[in-house]
């Protein structure tokens, strides 16, 4: 799986030809699987229209066939390990890894290439069109360090499983890594799409396309908006796209969700930088221009204080600009702002609601106080 996010950012491949059984006990969920008439009726209930959305391990008539002439007859673990090794046998079978390919199950049974999550999708999918609720997997390590340009790349591992009683038996793809892994969980399929969707976001994100990457992670947050990656890749393609205010929402619902999640909260720091910039841009100032002795010169400091990562010190600041000029909705907007970084979304709302009765003209409140009301209803949604 990959997961990216900017300048703090998430990427997730990695998979190896291993067969692991596992003795963690599961329970059999209807909704873990989706049937493709399942899919089709979550995804309406999405707001997004069916037809257009793909089912990532959504499979064809010719990956049923095939299946079925490689599992042949036999109990479904013997049916699934015929499939594993027709998969890995290059005799017979390809499959070119590429980290930066994510595909469908039915795009990587076309193509033979593509990524881990294409390897589970196209394993999962092949499993499902014969009848076997395959799934794919999560596997839980401690997150490695990569660094691609402006970009930090962290890595996890996707594989595909089956339940079988009360134990799990785990098809491990393309093991790159050496980190030691620390147990697994079994996605269900809204979980994968989502993640899914984001991997592609970040795909595009990562070639330059931001149109695409705000495609692909929309749709990754309106299928699963419980994932919190998804939303802090998707406040990195507003920002890059020049949505301050839609990032920031993007970046406090990661918060929200992952509340201890560090490159998310550094993410959310710099977005602010990026508020505090056209703040000024807005006033026709430089950074040299803004005077210090006055509401607007604390509000500026206390909004790079608060960029650079000392939120209580910020804080205090926007306190000293609000007491120097009451009817600063600015100054108000700060002190909003720094609780919003510090998690404290309702304490947020009632600062930002002293700004517009002291400026009903702010416009810095008003941006603000409409993403932290979107963010409030997509919290209400997720609960």
């Amino acid at each position: 799986m990959r997961r990216t996010t900017q300048p703090a950012s998430r990427i997730l491949p990695a998979c190896a030809a291993i067969l692991l059984l596992a003795a963690p006990a599961f329970a059999a969920r209807d909704r873990d699987t989706l049937t493709p008439e399942a899919w089709d009726r979550m995804v309406h209930e999405a707001g997004l229209d069916p037809a257009a959305v793909d089912n990532p391990l959504g499979f064809s008539e010719e990956m049923t066939a095939f299946a079925s002439d490689i599992a042949g007859v036999g109990d479904e673990r013997e049916r699934l390990l015929r499939l594993q090794r027709h998969l890995f046998d290059r005799s017979k079978s390809t499959f070119e890894y590429e980290e930066q390919v994510t595909l469908t199950a039915r795009e990587a049974f076309e193509t033979r290439r593509g990524n881990c999550v294409s390897f589970t999708n196209l394993f999962v999918g092949l499993a499902r069109s014969i009848g076997i609720g395959a799934q794919a997997v999560m596997f839980h390590r401690r997150s490695s360090l990569d660094v691609e340009g402006d970009l930090q790349i962290f890595n996890t591992h996707l594989a595909a499983g089956y339940r079988i009683g009360n134990r799990a038996l785990v098809f491990d793809f393309f093991n790159l890594q050496s980190e030691r892994e620390f147990g697994f969980s079994l996605l269900d399929d809204r979980s994968h799409a989502g993640i899914y969707f984001s991997n592609r976001g970040t795909d595009v994100l990562r070639a330059g396309d931001i149109d695409g990457a705000l495609h692909w992670l929309e749709l990754a947050t309106r299928i699963a908006p419980g994932l919190g990656a998804a939303w802090g890749n998707l406040g990195v393609a507003r920002r890059r796209s020049g949505d301050v205010d839609g990032a920031i929402e993007a970046h406090l619902f990661a918060l929200e969700l992952e509340p201890y999640e560090h490159r998310a909260l550094a993410n959310l720091r710099q977005t602010v930088d990026d508020w505090t910039d056209r703040y000024l841009e807005d006033r026709g100032w430089t950074a040299a221009d803004v005077p210090n002795d006055t509401a607007e010169g604390l509000t500026v400091a206390a909004l790079r204080t608060i960029a650079d990562g000392y939120t209580h010190r910020g804080c205090r600041i926007a306190r000293e600009a609000s007491k120097l000029d009451p009817a600063s909705g600015e100054a108000w907007t700060a002190r909003a702002m720094c609780l919003l970084v510090r998690g404290k979304n309702r304490a947020a709302q009632r600062k930002l609601a002293t700004a517009v009765v002291a400026d009903p003209d702010c416009v810095e409140a008003g941006r603000l106080a409409e993403a932290v009301d979107d963010l409030m209803a997509i919290d209400r949604k997720t609960r």
